[in-house]
């Protein structure tokens, strides 16, 4: 899977806000990180991002987007208590 880098950094913060909040950005959220003014602009990179295999859409959804796991070897794990 060969992304470009605007691909990586919109996946990076999916990721990211997966990870921070349980759950995935909006299109709008994607397009305010980004300065991309138009949903049609940050839905292309959805697209493509989709097409190359780093993540799975539900367009029916406005959080509609799962990572793959297996294309981009990503596996948030749950913590908890301390680490010494």
């Amino acid at each position: 899977m060969k992304l470009t880098k605007r691909q990586r950094k919109i996946l990076g913060f999916v990721q990211g806000t997966i990870v921070a909040r349980g759950f995935p950005p909006t299109v709008r959220e994607i397009g305010i990180r980004f300065g991309i003014r138009s949903p049609n602009g940050v839905l292309c990179h959805l697209k493509a991002l989709e097409r190359k295999g780093a993540i799975i859409r539900d367009a029916s959804l406005s959080r509609g987007i799962r990572l793959n796991r297996e294309e981009n070897g990503f596996l948030p794990l749950p913590y908890g208590g301390r680490i010494t």
